[in-house]
């Protein structure tokens, strides 16, 4: 699948259903992969193939 999406480090939006494959555009034009996901505490974290690893809370869907 793929989402467009704003980053926002320590945001609180929670874009909670990507799974390992799905690519996300960010709106500044960069893209990435998810590579897995996990459960951190009672969030989720995704790794992913380009910024680390990031929370769910800090992406913002936009398409």
């Amino acid at each position: 699948m793929k989402y467009k999406a704003e980053y926002h480090f320590e945001g609180h939006f929670g874009m909670n259903y990507l799974n390992p494959g799905d690519v996300v555009e960010l709106a500044n034009g960069k893209r990435f992969r998810v590579l897995w996901t996990k459960k951190h505490g009672e969030e989720l974290v995704y790794n992913t193939d380009t910024i680390g690893i990031i929370y769910a809370r800090e992406l913002k869907r936009i398409g």
